[in-house]
């Protein structure tokens, strides 16, 4: 009885299956697309909540302050008599428009001083690395609330006030580290000195 050698043909090689689809997604799993879903919603209601508003947000009527749900307003009314589901479908625009604004403002701020600093290093990485440490040692929400005293009360003010922590807190990531240069080593140093004394001289040519 003669054995056969067994030689793999190029039909038996394993064949790789890609998913298509958002990169990244399957691997998420369902609590990061329940996650995600959340965000869509909320960013849906935010970009169209005026026109989803049942009732005018700023219409007041004292006789029913503090009123509870009922079918026709499922959140109730707050202390003026407002109906609380509108006044959130209208709010939650500038909510979230201003969250954008203070993080688009710390990320690009941020990023150009890291790079600034990394750039020219000296006096200038200095000077921006003495501010960011003064900045964020300052209390955000009290320069919040001297901004809005200097410039009034204004979404871009306090976005503006509100993002200098988190603008150096990307500088500090974006910055990296500073690593002292290193001089090569002079014949004259001490360590060299002794590095070499424990050769011996190269016997010189021999005279004739």
């Amino acid at each position: 009885m003669t054995a056969t050698a067994y030689s793999p043909s190029i039909d038996a090689t394993p064949t790789v299956t890609r998913r298509r689809g958002v990169p990244g997604w399957n691997s998420v799993g369902w609590l990061g697309r329940v996650g995600a879903a959340i965000i869509v919603v909320a960013a849906i209601v935010a970009i169209f909540g005026p026109l989803l508003a049942p009732f005018p947000p700023n219409h007041s009527d004292l006789a029913y302050a503090f009123v509870g749900g009922s079918p026709t307003h499922p959140l109730g009314f707050d202390s003026q008599g407002r109906d609380l589901l509108s006044r959130l479908l209208v709010g939650a625009r500038s909510s979230m428009l201003g969250a954008f604004i203070v993080i688009a403002l710390a990320m690009t701020a941020g990023t150009f001083l890291a790079i600034l600093a990394a750039w020219r290093r000296g006096w200038v990485d200095n000077l921006i690395s003495s501010g960011s440490d003064l900045a964020f040692a300052f209390p955000g929400l009290l320069l919040a609330v001297l901004t809005a005293a200097v410039f009034g009360p204004s979404q871009w003010s306090a976005a503006a006030s509100l993002s200098s922590q988190p603008r150096v807190l990307t500088f500090r990531r974006s910055r990296p580290r500073r690593r002292p240069r290193r001089s090569p080593p002079s014949s004259s140093s001490p360590k060299t000195q002794s590095s070499l004394a424990l050769w011996p001289a190269s016997p010189g040519p021999a005279a004739t």
